[in-house]
């Protein structure tokens, strides 16, 4: 739950780091690494959801991922 609480607080650290922001070959802004780190975090929880649901679900979560993906 944290990550929805302090996202307003990340955004705004991105938001106001722009204007001060020193520019060094090789440097990653800090809008990059907050997008990296919230892909990477839910990247990582779609997968885990997906297997879980093969894991329990069986052939009839496969059949319904496929239809669901045709819409």
């Amino acid at each position: 739950m944290i990550q929805v609480f302090r996202l307003p607080l990340a955004l705004r650290y991105v938001l106001n780091s722009r204007k001060t922001e020193i520019k060094v070959q090789w440097d990653v802004s800090s809008f990059a690494a907050l997008s990296t780190a919230l892909f990477a975090t839910i990247g990582t929880g779609n997968i885990v959801g997906v297997a879980t649901a093969i894991k329990t679900g069986g052939s009839g979560s496969l059949f319904s991922f496929y239809s669901l993906s045709k819409f």
